[in-house]
């Protein structure tokens, strides 16, 4: 952890635990000096930034983005990104970097997309907690996923899901239509 200056960074050590689905490999925050920038660079694992505030832009395929306070830029693997932090004002942002089955589902969100209140808050808390475990870290990135993703599952096939896992499970109980209708509202 650098904190002498204005600027700064904090990296989080983690140990690959191979997670199956949301795996965290790395994690930070960090305060960028003016024109900060890294890159092209190649990453093996999903990246996102979660800029707290400040200003950038990011580029990826070719094409660039501003990014602004409130925003998340992701980099996916194998992608050739660079990002440049504004000359005057600099962002200051948090990161988490993961593998895993589920980390496919990045490619669908807009290489920079908008932050809610609830994520952003994952991030600091992830990013603030160095000392935590990879356990942690998946748990927020399991709930970052129930904040990305988690209304947009909840159409029509994720119903059906819901009500054949109830099936499921209680298959050995008299199941009647009304308690499942009223379980399942």
């Amino acid at each position: 952890m650098k904190r002498e200056k204005a600027y700064w960074y904090s990296d989080i050590l983690m140990v690959n635990r191979h997670f199956t689905d949301l795996n965290p490999v790395v994690a930070g925050e960090e305060v960028c000096a003016p024109g900060h920038h890294f890159g092209p660079a190649v990453r093996r694992y999903t990246l996102l930034h979660c800029v707290l505030s400040g200003r950038g832009t990011y580029t990826v395929g070719g094409v660039s983005y501003p990014v602004r306070t409130g925003e998340i830029f992701r980099i996916l693997p194998g992608e050739e990104t660079f990002y440049r932090a504004d000359d005057t004002d600099p962002w200051h942002y948090c990161w988490i970097g993961f593998d895993g089955a589920l980390s496919e589902k990045m490619a669908k969100m807009s290489p920079v997309f908008p932050s809610t209140p609830a994520v952003t808050r994952l991030f600091m808390r992830t990013a603030e907690s160095a000392g935590a475990s990879e356990y942690s870290a998946a748990s927020a990135l399991f709930a970052l996923y129930d904040e990305l993703f988690g209304g947009a599952e909840a159409g029509g096939n994720e119903y059906v899901r819901r009500v054949r896992n109830y099936i499921d499970a209680m298959y050995m109980k008299k199941i009647s239509i009304e308690e499942l209708a009223d379980t399942l509202h």
